[in-house]
This record gives C-alpha cells, sequence and structure tokens, in this order.
C-alpha cells in the first residue's frame, strides 16, 4: 500500500547493490525520492486508465488480464533489463499487478511491504494530494484494506517466493531485514550499506493516543492487520520499545495524537450515520471548519506554550537571581563572621593588655607606698 514505507525499502535495496532502475521518481513526502521506475509506474497508469479503476478504489475482483499490445509492452520493460546481474522495481500499483507479473516474470522474488492501517491513513491525509481522501478519510482505510488483503493473498499463494515485511521490523532493524532478504532472494547485499540510508525520525512508526480502541472504530482494517502480523515472515516486534510521554516541547508527536483523536471522531461518527457513504462524506464547509478549529486549536496552544516559556524563562531568571543574591548573602555572612571573629580577638587582646596594664600599675603603687612607709620610718627615727 501507499505510504507504507516502500521508499525507505527500495532506497535501502538500492544502497544494498540491487539496480533499482534509470528514471526515479522524486516527489513530496519522500526527501530522497520515491526510488518508482518511470517505465513501470506509467505502464501501471496507463492500465489502470484503461480499465477505469481508481487507484485507490480498485473493485475487490480487480484481476486485470492484458491486452496483446499491453503484454508486449510488459515483455518489453523485462527485456531490457534482463542483461542487468540483480535489478528490480518498486511501485505500490504493481499490488494490484501481482498475479501478472508473477506469470511474465515466473523467476521473481516479491517483498511484500506492509503498514498499521491507521499510520497508513493519517500519512495519506497529511500528504493531501487524494481530494477523495481528505473529504472521505474511511477511504484510505479502505484502499489500504483492498491492497493489503491481496498481499496477504498473494504470500498465502507463493509463499515460496515472497518475503512479507513488517516496516516496523525495518525500523527496529533495517540491516538484519536486509540480510534476511537476501537470504530468501539469494541476492548479495551489502546489508550494512542499505541500512545507513535509515536517519532518525525519518519515518514515524507507532502510535500516540494508545487509549483509542481501533479494533472498535475500523474493525475490517484492524482485523486485517492481525492477519498480516500472524502470516508475516519478519512481523513487528513482540516488544516495541516504549515510547517516551510527550515533552513539554515535542509540537509533532503533540500534532500526531491530535490527528489520531480527530481521524477516530470521523471514524466514529461514520460509524453513527450506519455506514450510508453519501452520509459520511464531509462537506467543503465542514472540511473548513475542522481545519479552522485545529488551526485555532494549533495557534493556542502555540501561544500557551509561549506564554508558559516566557513563565518559566522569568522564573528560571528570577531563580538565577535569588540564587546569586543567596550566594552574596552568604559570602557577606562568611565575612561578617571572620570579622566578628577577629573583632573578638581584639577585644580579647585588649582585655588582657589592660588587665595587664592594671597589674603594673598596682604595683607601681604598692611599690610606691612601701617606698613612703620606709621613708617615714626613717624620718621618725631621726
Amino acid at each position: 500500500m501507499h505510504r507504507s514505507g516502500t521508499s525507505l525499502l527500495a532506497g535501502a535495496l538500492a544502497a544494498a547493490g540491487v539496480d533499482m532502475g534509470g528514471q526515479l521518481t522524486p516527489g513530496r513526502g519522500n526527501p530522497r525520492g520515491h526510488f518508482e521506475d518511470l517505465d513501470f509506474v506509467r505502464f501501471h497508469d496507463a492500465a489502470l486508465a484503461r480499465r477505469g479503476a481508481p487507484l485507490f478504489a480498485p473493485a475487490a475482483d480487480f484481476q486485470p488480464v492484458l491486452a496483446q499490445d499491453e503484454e508486449r509492452a510488459a515483455r518489453g520493460l523485462l527485456a531490457a533489463r534482463a542483461g542487468k546481474p540483480f535489478w528490480g522495481f518498486k511501485d505500490p500499483r504493481a499490488t494490484l499487478f501481482l498475479d501478472t507479473w508473477r506469470a511474465l516474470a515466473p523467476e521473481a522474488f516479491f517483498l511484500l511491504l506492509y503498514r498499521h492501517p491507521v499510520e497508513v491513513a493519517l500519512s495519506l491525509l497529511r500528504r493531501g494530494l487524494q481530494l477523495d481522501l481528505q473529504l472521505a478519510p474511511e477511504r484510505a482505510l479502505d484502499a489500504w484494506s483492498a491492497y493489503n488483503a491481496r498481499l496477504l493473498a498473494f504470500r498465502r499463494a507463493h509463499p515460496e517466493r515472497v518475503l512479507l515485511v513488517s516496516v516496523e521490523a525495518l525500523t527496529a532493524d533495517l540491516a538484519g531485514a536486509l540480510a534476511r532478504i537476501a537470504e530468501r532472494a539469494g541476492a548479495p547485499l551489502a546489508a550494512e550499506l542499505g541500512a545507513g540510508v535509515l536517519e532518525a525520525g525519518e519515518l514515524r512508526a507507532g502510535l500516540e493516543a494508545r487509549e483509542l480502541d481501533w479494533s472498535a472504530l475500523a474493525p475490517a482494517a484492524t482485523a486485517l492487520f492481525a492477519e498480516l502480523e500472524e502470516a508475516a515472515d519478519l512481523p513487528a516486534p513482540a516488544q516495541p520499545a516504549p515510547r517516551p510521554a510527550r515533552g513539554f516541547r515535542d509540537p509533532a508527536r503533540d500534532a500526531q495524537f491530535a490527528s489520531e483523536h480527530l481521524l477516530a471522531a470521523l471514524l466514529a461518527r461514520g460509524a453513527g450515520d450506519g455506514g450510508a457513504s453519501a452520509e459520511r462524506r464531509i462537506d467543503f464547509d465542514r472540511l473548513h471548519l475542522l481545519a479552522a478549529e485545529q488551526a485555532e486549536a494549533a495557534g493556542r496552544a502555540h501561544e500557551d506554550a509561549g506564554v508558559a516559556w516566557g513563565l518559566v524563562r522569568r522564573l528560571r531568571a528570577e531563580r538565577d537571581a535569588a540564587r546569586a543574591l543567596a550566594e552574596e548573602a552568604e559570602g557577606k555572612a562568611q565575612r561578617s563572621a571572620a570579622a566578628a571573629e577577629r573583632l573578638r580577638e581584639q577585644v580579647l587582646e585588649e582585655e588582657e593588655l589592660r588587665r595587664r596594664l592594671d597589674a603594673t600599675r598596682g604595683w607601681r603603687l604598692l611599690n610606691a607606698y612601701w617606698r613612703t612607709v620606709r621613708r617615714l620610718s626613717a624620718w621618725r627615727s631621726r
């Protein structure tokens, strides 16, 4: 399915040594490009247009049988690449033509990638290129189910030539996944080089609003996801890494959290309408109102965050000033204590000097008295 991490895997394979084509498409939402060979993309688009099959709403029984000119074109694409030692192509549209390509290239090895339906739906809505999905977000989940039901059926029918991989397994250990692919496909891949394309935070993995019950909001998609996990060769890790609590300044995760709740509200409203597709659509006024409310809420949150951070900065400045005053007061107290100690010593010294002085004066007076007594005695004798 589109937005399932296929560009990440195709880029990793290209870095690991697989020839993914000469005309690789750039695109919005993937800084390094989609790694889709334009020849195959145009072939699939033309085949879908010829049959009037919408890209995100294929019929449940859509099984294209190529016309003679289409089959010649497809075989020409394969023949033009037959001399390459190891090559492949990536295109989510090929999910609708799996049996066709298996018949044309029986030695091909198929890498099938899946991702949680809610993550895919939110990624499609964030990208904002499909107006029909914007107006009716539940269609994104319907498209996910249409594509991934084909993946699961093809994996069950041809397990020997297929590797079914969870995108969470890729992000958890890309080098290990590439090594497993090399082993199953019999391809010499430089797994470590391929693993180097993944940058931290490049692909969002996992949901933020753990309290939402998606099995009740999207029962068909979540049930199919559970079947994919059970059938996968590389399912999601049994113990996903714990997600830290959202910090005070974590707008990306906060936006993800809000988006999940908004999608849940839209799905719940649709379910409450009895499932009638015409009543579940959102008109432009409603869509604009929801967007305005979200923008206003985001603006308020941004303002509140700014006010809060201003308060934090002021409190920190006051704390630093108080700490400086405390340090200054402590220094003054220490200096005052030292001065007091010196003063006490001076007082003691002065008292000792006074005592000595008093003692000296007393001896002088006493000596003078006895001298006088002796003189008086001498005068009396005379």
